[in-house]
Order: structure tokens, then C-alpha cells, then sequence
């Protein structure tokens, strides 16, 4: 088998508008003609030919455009080609909020060029903005004393390590955000000299008899946390105070700020019956109004607070889903349900928790996929992969129990770029949606104005997304079928793409009209599929650069 050339952005792969994109080619063949191509999400719009001594081009996107774009390489040597063997990612955005992809942190104890070099693998997989999970000595008093320190699991912190992470995030334009509690305290935080006060505690009955606390293994920092009231100023004074000390000391872009979800009722230490989301909107607007500039995004553990806290200063509505949402069509209703809420949606999640608790293993790559496809294609983002490319099966994200094999991860990376790619109508149009026939196949559709897209869910409308056991099984791919799609306009043809093979050249297929639409005949294809009937429109000409001959070892 060839191996595969490599294309590596030279800079980041978030790049703003009107800016140049630099790329080199580490060629599979010595001596090889190499072809590199731009694609956006309809059309390929530039060529370039590199001889043996060339390795490097560099394209500027036309002036105002915003958009992803794929870069394709393919090699020949002598008159043998060898089709497409490697292909890179740039987002042209303004910034990562534009479109939210996020991914995780949590290892703070390795060598710093090597933390860097986790961050820059990241980025190329479209990761821009990151979440440093359990970086802090305490949770109620994050800010760092030494350079030196041990998270609530006893685990090794550095600064070194943790400010490589960080500043590497910011050179490649990516959100570096803070994970925190919004009320958490370590048991003896009443007595620890930090200042926090017994009047800030909530408890879990009007008189005052039972603290509420989340318990935590014993051989932790703390055997448990105590929840504070973020209703209480006092609490909020203190706490937002110390978090934004511990951002700016340590560079962090922002806050990312969990919560346990619903309770039930909980009271403060006057007996009163607390609104948990009335403190969590209080902190959020007191932090913004502090940190105007700071990236902000919360935790809305299944579902706990997502309408109001929609309407807060975040960037993107996070949500942690556990049982509020059984099936994959569940998870994805609930995607677009906050989509409609006007921001952009992100969901962590734990695949196969049970299974893990047997030690190290696999995933079950066939529920990875299927859960990866049903939010990706309805617009909104499934958090990771984190640093080492490794992907959730526990809420307490060191857990690395289940691993993906080469090639599982190389096609989720591929569902990742495919979803980037054509970001701009799955994340920012609201689409009509139904159970759809291809042939004899039900499939499950989301339709824009000039695009369809179709995810393999037949008879999984009741398959629990969680797999605890590792047990599920994806249906059949789906065979060559005739699609019909209700549409206004009658295109001459469509675009027909899957996040398999060259995703970034679709096949064109001709269209049949029909009462109230159209028709066409679908390759056959597995998981996930797209239609498009949008004019590619065109770009203007631009002068082909000069590409560059290699580099002196050592060079970039």
C-alpha cells in the first residue's frame, strides 16, 4: 500500500479572511511530480504542479471569503499516478466561535514540546478551541502558588507543561478555556485559610442538617467537594475573583464552567430554597462583565439550564448528555433543539462507560460512528478528540480505558473534516427534518434549501447511543436507490458526497424532475451522505504563486 504524502499547514489552520494559506508537501515518493488542489464545499477552485524540487505553495483565499478548505495531494512518477494520497484542512474564519469544534486537555506533566506538538495535532484535525480539564490545585482556589502542583486526583501538574499548552492554543489561534466547578470547595476549604465561608453552603434540607457534597474516591485530594450557593454574592465576589486571577496569571482565554445538574431543591444557609440556574446566570453575566473579552461556555448537564442560559454571554451551548436523551435520533433532536436557540451546539457524551470498567479495550467503533454522524450532520459538534487523540468512555476525562483502532479514528477524523467542510449550511441553516426511502432502506433526512443530507439510522430509532456494554450494531449500508427530494427549483444535476474516499470531490449525478421535485439515483454508501444543488458560483482568477523548492533539514 502507497504511503500517504503529507500536507502540513504552515501556520494555523484557523486562518483569518484575506490571509495567506502556506502549505509543504512531504512527498511517499522520492523524486515524484506532485499535484496539489484546493477544494471548498462545491467545487475545486485551484491547481498547482510541483516538480521533484518544489514542496511548497501558497494560496489567499479571495478578499471577504469565509469557509473551509480542503487541500488534496496526488503523486506520479514516471507515468504511473497514484490518485490522492494525503489531504489537509483550513477553516477562513474570523474567529472559533464562528464554528465551534472543541476538544480536551489533560495531561500537564509531559514534556512541554511534546504537549505542544499534542496541540498542533489537534489543530489539524479542525480542533480550535480547548478545554483544559482538571489543571488546578484547587477547585476553590485554582490560582497556582508554585510552579509545581498536584490535581484532586493526586495527578502531577507543571506549569511548564500546562503554559506550553496554552500558548501553543493561542499561537494557533484556539480557545484555551479554564474547566472549573461554578461551586465547588474541598472539604476543608472552611478552614484552609482561602477565605471561603460556611454562609455560602448549600444544603439539602431547610434546616440545615445535611450539607449538600459530591463524593469523590478517598485516596483523592478531598473525599468530597461542598456545593456553594452561585445565587450568594459573597461566593460569586470570592470565586470569580480567584478564577480570573488564575486566567490572566496563567494566559487561559477563558472559562470553562461545569455544574452537576439538577438536584432537586436545594437551600442556602438560611433555610431558603435556592434557583440553582438564577446563581449560574448571575456568575456568568458577573464574569462577562468582568472579562469582557474572555471566552466563556457552561456545562448544561443534561440539559439543566439550557433554555436560560442560552440567553447568557456563551460562546456555544455545551451539553452533557446522560439519559436525557436515549437514542441517537434523541441526541441529534436535541442538537437542533438548541440550535434553535441561536447558538452553536457542542455535546460530550460517554461511549461504552460500562465496558471500561474491565480495563484497557476498543471501542465499539460502529456506535462511535453512528453517534458521530447523527451530531455532526445536524449541525453541531461531539466534543474531542482530546490530547493523544484519545476520545471520552467516562466523565472524568484522564479516564483512557477504550481506544480506537488506526482505522476507526482515521474515518471519525474524516467525519470531522467532511462536517467542517460544508459547516456553512449544516451548522447555520435550520433544516426540515424526517425519515426518508432509498430504494427499500428508511434513512433519516435533513433538508435545507439547496442541500439534503442523509444519516444510516435504520431500525435504530431505539438503540440507546450509550452502548454500555460495547453490544451495538450498525445497520447494513444502505444499496444504490432512487432519492426523491421536494425542492422549488429543478437543478440541472446535484453533488453527491460522502466523508469516505476523496469527500472533497463529490460525484455529480443527474436529476429526474418529479410532481413537487426531484429525483435522483444514489451510489450505495454506509453511514452518512450528502446532496448538494447549490451553484458553486465562481472565484476570481488569481496568479498561480511560486511554489518553493525543499527546504535545508531543519528548515521551515
Amino acid at each position: 500500500m502507497l504511503p500517504l504524502a503529507l500536507l502540513e499547514v504552515l501556520g494555523p489552520t484557523l486562518t483569518p479572511p484575506g490571509m495567506p494559506v502556506q502549505l509543504k508537501v512531504h512527498r511517499a515518493l522520492k523524486n515524484s511530480q506532485a499535484t496539489v488542489r484546493v477544494h471548498d464545499a462545491v467545487a475545486l477552485r485551484r491547481e498547482w504542479k510541483l516538480g521533484p524540487s518544489q514542496d511548497r505553495v501558497t494560496f489567499t483565499p479571495p478578499p471577504g471569503w469565509t469557509g473551509a478548505l480542503i487541500f488534496s495531494c496526488s503523486e506520479k512518477l514516471g507515468t504511473e499516478s497514484f490518485g490522492t494520497t494525503g489531504y489537509a484542512l483550513v477553516d477562513v474564519s474570523k474567529s472559533w466561535k464562528e464554528n465551534p469544534r472543541y476538544g480536551y486537555v489533560t495531561d500537564y506533566a509531559q514534556d512541554p514540546e511534546r504537549a505542544r506538538e499534542s496541540i498542533r495535532a489537534m489543530a489539524k484535525l479542525g480542533i480550535n478551541a480547548v478545554q483544559f480539564y482538571d489543571w488546578m490545585p484547587k477547585h476553590h482556589d485554582p490560582e497556582p502558588r508554585s510552579t509545581e502542583w498536584k490535581d484532586l486526583a493526586g495527578r502531577p501538574v507543571r506549569e511548564t507543561t500546562l503554559r506550553s499548552l496554552i500558548e501553543e492554543s493561542k499561537k494557533l489561534r484556539m480557545g484555551a478555556l479554564a474547566y472549573n466547578l461554578i461551586f465547588g470547595a474541598y472539604d476543608n476549604a472552611l478552614g484552609d485559610g482561602s477565605g471561603v465561608q460556611r454562609a455560602w453552603s448549600l444544603f439539602e434540607d431547610p434546616a440545615l442538617t445535611k450539607p449538600w457534597v459530591h463524593p469523590l474516591p478517598e485516596d483523592w485530594a478531598t473525599p468530597r467537594l461542598r456545593l456553594m450557593d452561585p445565587s450568594n454574592a459573597g461566593w460569586r465576589k470570592f470565586f470569580i475573583g480567584r478564577m480570573e486571577k488564575a486566567i490572566l496569571r496563567l494566559g487561559f482565554t477563558g472559562w470553562h464552567v461545569d455544574q452537576l445538574g439538577n438536584p432537586g431543591r436545594r437551600f442556602n444557609s438560611r433555610g431558603e430554597e435556592v434557583h440553582l440556574v438564577d446563581g449560574f446566570l448571575q456568575t456568568l453575566k458577573q464574569f462577562r462583565e468582568d472579562m469582557p473579552t474572555a471566552d466563556l461556555i457552561f456545562n448544561n448537564v443534561a440539559g439543566y439550564g439550557l433554555k436560560e442560559t442560552a440567553a447568557a454571554p456563551v460562546e456555544a451551548l455545551y451539553i452533557e448528555v446522560w439519559d436525557n436523551a436515549k437514542t441517537y435520533l434523541d441526541v441529534a433532536n436535541l442538537v437542533l433543539g438548541a440550535r434553535s436557540l441561536g447558538k452553536a451546539c457542542i455535546i460530550a457524551g460517554y461511549i461504552n462507560s460500562t465496558m471500561q470498567q474491565r480495563g484497557p479495550g476498543e471501542f465499539n467503533a460502529d456506535a462511535f460512528e453512528c453517534m458521530l454522524a447523527s451530531v455532526l450532520a445536524s449541525g453541531g459538534w461531539w466534543l474531542g478528540p482530546g490530547d493523544g487523540g484519545d476520545w471520552l468512555c467516562h466523565e472524568y476525562f484522564p479516564n483512557k480505558n477504550l481506544s480506537l483502532s488506526g482505522p476507526s479514528q482515521e474515518r471519525l477524523q474524516r467525519y470531522a473534516a467532511f462536517a467542517t467542510l460544508h459547516q456553512a449550511i449544516l451548522r447555520h441553516e435550520t433544516p426540515v427534518v424526517g425519515w426518508h426511502r432509498v430504494g427499500e432502506s428508511s434513512v433519516w433526512m435533513l433538508q435545507g434549501k439547496t442541500w439534503a443530507t442523509l444519516v444510516n439510522l435504520e431500525s435504530m430509532d431505539k438503540a440507546p447511543w450509550r452502548d454500555l456494554d460495547g453490544t451495538f450494531q450498525a445497520s447494513e449500508p444502505v444499496p444504490a436507490g432512487l432519492i426523491s427530494i421536494r425542492s422549488n427549483s429543478i437543478p440541472k444535476h446535484v453533488r453527491w458526497a460522502t466523508p469516505e474516499g476523496d469527500f472533497w470531490a463529490p460525484k455529480v449525478l443527474p436529476v429526474q424532475r418529479e410532481p413537487g421535485g426531484f429525483s435522483l439515483k444514489s451510489p450505495a454508501w454506509d453511514r452518512w451522505a450528502l446532496v448538494r444543488w447549490d451553484e458553486p458560483g465562481s472565484w476570481p482568477k488569481q496568479t498561480p504563486p511560486t511554489a518553493r523548492p525543499p527546504q535545508k533539514t531543519g528548515e521551515k
